[in-house]
């Protein structure tokens, strides 16, 4: 029996969705998701909503879009099961393309028992793969955790690219001498 997937809280379909995101502006949101099945995809931005992101759901008008698509994001998610146990090869390509964005967390939704798929996405190097976990499975908890890296992320570079302060004033080590 195929599990049903009921997306919490209705439908949700955003102004962007209904504008044509390909083409829309230069606002990103923070989580892209992709798959070929609607209610999967529909599933998985629910569970990314809940956890805090702003989820955009990606259809197959989408997924040619191109690498310019993938800018500004924080979290892709593509959904690569398919009914008879094969790789969504649409959805290869893409994922390929966002693997080479940096900064980006990739979480692959895959067939479960495909070894081949595994070691390509592993050798890809997405942050996490989950072989068959979108059946019936709360995934809502593993979006809060890369919430939780992508911030971590955020606030290093953040202190990284910018130079200390001190009582709201700029300090660096090599220019304050003692008086």
């Amino acid at each position: 029996m195929k599990p049903t997937y009921e997306p919490v809280g209705g439908d949700r379909t955003s102004e962007r969705e209904e504008s044509g995101f390909a083409e829309s502006s230069p606002k990103r949101s923070g989580c892209l998701v992709f798959g070929l099945e609607p209610t999967r995809r529909q599933f998985l931005v629910q569970a990314a909503q809940s956890a805090g992101w702003d989820a955009v759901e990606c259809g197959e008008e989408q997924i040619a879009a191109g690498p310019r698509m993938f800018e500004g994001q924080h979290l892709i998610i593509f959904d690569l099961e398919t009914p008879d146990g094969s790789t969504a090869v649409p959805l290869q390509t893409s994922t390929e393309r966002a693997a080479r964005q940096p900064g980006i967390l990739l979480v692959l939704c895959g067939n479960e028992g495909n070894v081949a798929e595994e070691i390509w996405a592993r050798q890809l190097g997405v942050w996490l793969y989950l072989p068959g976990a979108v059946d019936n499975v709360d995934l809502t908890e593993v979006f809060e955790e890369a919430m939780r890296l992508d911030e971590e992320r955020q606030a290093s570079r953040s202190s990284t690219a910018s130079p200390s302060t001190a009582n709201g004033k700029e300090t660096s080590p090599s220019r304050s001498r003692p008086r």
